[in-house]
């Protein structure tokens, strides 16, 4: 599955709160910049990774993330291993199958 995700895309969709996307994906930044913090979920803390243009990054499905909300204009290319996506939101996002899917991964 294909999708052209803007920063419009995801000012739309990101608040205060961490989320998962349930499957593994590849983003491809093909404009601009923005910042995507990941949680470590060993150390419980928060990786943050700038999005810049000709970045290709693999996120494994079920990893707790945010979208900070200070990003500036960019467009990326979302590349879906399955093609059924689902979102769980804060509290959710730890009882979703995809995030203990993800953990189990893991050893946790």
């Amino acid at each position: 599955m294909l999708s052209i995700v803007t920063a419009r895309h995801v000012r739309n969709a990101s608040t205060p709160e961490s989320h998962i996307i349930s499957p593994d994906f590849v983003c491809a930044i093909l404009s601009g910049d923005a910042p995507l913090d990941i949680e470590d979920p060993l150390s419980k803390s928060w990786i943050r990774l700038v999005m810049s243009e000709g970045i290709l990054m693999c996120v494994p499905g079920g990893s707790l993330r945010i979208y900070p909300g200070d990003s500036n204009s960019f467009k990326c290319l979302m590349l879906f291993k399955n093609p059924e996506v689902s979102m769980a939101w804060d509290k959710a996002a730890d009882s979703h199958p995809a995030r203990q899917e993800y953990l189990e991964s893991l050893g946790l």
